[in-house]
Order: structure tokens, then sequence, then C-alpha cells
């Protein structure tokens, strides 16, 4: 590994796999490795630091890792811990940076660096991952990531290790690490013979979804030709809480095809009406059912907005206030079915944030449903006769 990665002259490496098996003291060796052999490119300023989960976690997880590569190589070692913790390891500072919340990326933006090490790359925001790499500006650049895997649909999945030209990713599992006892491994697949999806990911380092989540296979297709389908808006009413999700479906026999787009702003935010009103428009939808919770038979100011949203645009489609009678639960697990029997079928272009949050669902009640909502709405709006539908949702009133 460590021959393919310096004869190949990786610049941008992932190493992905279960606990103990390795990498994280590897990424910590490739990091100072490279850090060491290019110290004379560094101008004043440079700052070359590791991201993690937070800065207490780096002080726990890595700090004792350069330490033990310091006193191999007999170079001097300095922690110091602080608000701003770094440790300077033969006279160079490398700086300690959490990044689990968007608003960390400020602590190192406008910066630039040489070399960065990532730690626990799942853990990371999404933006403050992105903002770490636009630091990376001083050539012969390097980063260097290691991560626990998540469930399939993960953004660094999907953004980084499947992006194979750019990013080089080498897989780890718990039975590489020689150093391990085998009563550990033994005491671990006693503990979980039970849960397949648990060895999968933590010993094997696999990317499957959690033990506790209900729906653990999602049939992504890359297109379908939508003709006349219908849309379910779950809105959200305020920024920075439930999402705004739109799910557009069309049954065709016994199979369903599904496009889910979802954002954390309120339905009548700009941005949101005016992709509403994009997705509409180019996937020919027939009837839009809104979840109005002030009234349904058209009175709402949900509706009012999104009648007036359809009287500017070319395509007529219906519109039909609704409130659900029903547990959220008891409407999303109804998806149990298609997706066990592999009948529902969810375009790639949807929102990724819905992917993950249908793998992270595990039914508490508390989060991510927003998307589940809206197409176990709409699947349960499609798929049941009048008879039953009335029990899950008022009376509709077409506009």
């Amino acid at each position: 590994m460590l021959s393919a990665i310096e004869k190949n002259n990786q610049n941008k490496v992932i190493l992905s796999g279960g606990i103990a098996s390795g990498k994280t003291f590897l990424a910590c060796y490739l990091f100072l490795k490279t850090l060491l052999k290019n110290r004379h490119l560094y101008r004043k300023g440079t700052n070359n630091f590791i991201l993690g989960n937070s800065q207490k976690a780096l002080e726990i997880n890595v700090i004792e890792q350069f330490e033990d590569l310091a006193n191999m190589l007999k170079i001097p070692f300095v922690p110091k811990y602080s608000n701003r913790s770094y440790f300077e390891i033969d006279s160079l500072r490398v700086n300690l940076y959490g990044g689990d919340k968007i608003r960390d990326f400020k602590r190192f933006r406008g910066s630039n660096s040489a070399v960065i090490y990532v730690n626990e790359a799942t853990t990371l925001h999404k933006e403050t991952l992105k903002e770490a790499l636009k630091r990376l500006r001083i050539k012969p650049e390097f980063i260097v990531f290691d991560t626990n895997p998540d469930h399939p649909e993960h953004y660094f999945k999907t953004d980084y290790i499947d992006k194979n030209t750019i990013y080089s990713t080498y897989n780890f599992t718990t039975y590489d690490n020689e150093e391990i006892s085998k009563e550990f491994i033994k005491t671990q697949e006693e503990l979980y013979k039970d849960f397949p999806t648990y060895k999968a990911s933590v010993l094997l380092g696999e990317w499957v979804a959690n033990n506790d989540a209900i729906f653990r296979n999602i049939n992504i297709i890359e297109d379908y030709d939508f003709k006349s389908p219908i849309a379910y808006l779950d809105p959200a009413y305020s920024s920075g809480g439930d999402n705004t999700s739109l799910c557009v479906l069309e049954k065709v026999s016994d199979k369903y095809y599904a496009f889910i787009f979802q954002e954390q702003k309120p339905a009548v935010d700009p941005y949101v009406m005016n992709t509403i009103k994009v997705i509409m428009g180019n996937l020919n939808v027939n009837t839009l059912y809104i979840e109005d919770r002030d009234d349904i038979k058209g009175a709402g100011a949900l509706t009012r907005e999104y009648v007036r949203l359809r009287d500017n645009m070319e395509n007529y489609f219906r519109i039909a206030p609704t409130k659900p009678k029903t547990d959220k639960h008891a409407r999303i697990v109804s998806l149990l079915t298609p997706f066990t029997y592999n009948k529902m079928h969810l375009l790639d272009y949807s929102s990724r944030s819905a992917f993950s949050d249908i793998y992270s669902y595990n039914g508490d009640g508390k989060v991510y449903d927003d998307a589940l909502d809206a197409l176990s709405a709409a699947y349960l709006i499609l798929s049941l006769n009048y008879r039953d539908r009335s029990r899950h949702f008022t009376k509709f009133t077409f506009i």
C-alpha cells in the first residue's frame, strides 16, 4: 500500500475501514512523512492542519500517534492544549480544528495549506470539509483522510470515495491489524453475531446501513421519464429546523418511480418555490398535494402561495390541500413493502440529503423523517383505494 501511494505519487488518499484496523496510524505516518519531506517549501503563515470531529477528539485520537512517531524518529514533539490547540513536531507547527459544525470552517478560512489530515471524515459537516479542501493551495499539496464507514449514500462516499479518478482509496478490516489480540476480535464477533450489519460495517469496513435503520436497501436508478406523476409537499415553516420535502411519484404497473427534493428552508422561501416550480414543469406533474396546517379547502396561506405560483406557470396542475389523519411513523412503515420487494425506485438526482435521511431513519419520531413522510404520503395516495386512503388523509378538494 505504501509503495503504491509513493510509486503513483498519490496526493489525495483515503483510508477507509473497520475499527482498530491501523488506518489512523498510517494516516498520521503519511501526514508526518510528507510534512517533513517538504518543509523547505513552506512559507511563513503556511497553515498545515488536522481536521476532526472536534478539537478534543483530535487530542484523544491522534496526539498519541504523533508522539509515538516522533519518539521512533527521535525528533522533538511538543503538544499545546488551549482553545486553539496545536502541536509542534521537529519545530513545525500543526494546528488542530474541529469540523462537525458548519461554522467551524471560519477557523481556517483564508489560510493556505500544503499538508492536511482529515480524521474521522464521516463525522464532519459537508461544508466544513469543502472549505478545508479549498485551503490546499501550496504545492506539492497532500491530503489524507481516515474514516469509518457509514451508510452507502453518505456524502463522503458518494462525493469522495466514489470519485476514484481524484481520490485513491484503500480499504482496511480489523483483521488486517496484526497488533490486535485475537480475544478482542473474538469478543466482538460473539457480541454481535446476531447483527451482521454491525460486523460488516465495524469489523469489515463495509458501507452498509446501520443495524437499527429501518430501510437498509434503496434501489437507486439513473434515469426515468415521468409521464404524468403526482407530487406531495411536506412543508417546513421555519429555517434551520425541518426540511421542506417534495416527492414526485409515478406508478407503472406494480412499480413506483420517485424523485425527492428537500431543503432545510420554509416551503415559501423564494429559492424553494422557484425550485419546485422548475420540478413541476420538467417532470410533468398533474397534481400537487399540499400538507396545509391552516385549511384543507384552499384558504390556507401555504396553498394560496402555491396557487399563485401555478398561475405564473405555463403548465397547469391541480392542487389539493390536505392533512394526514394517521400517525406519521405508521405511514412511513407502509414503504417497507415496496422497498423490500424492489418495487420502489428512487432517481439518483434526488437530493443527497434525502438518501442520507432514509438510511438514517430509525423510527424514533424525532429526526430524518421529512423525505420519508413525503414519499410515504405520495405512495399511499397512489396505491390505496378511496376508502383506505380516507383513513390516512382528509378529503381532497381539488383547486
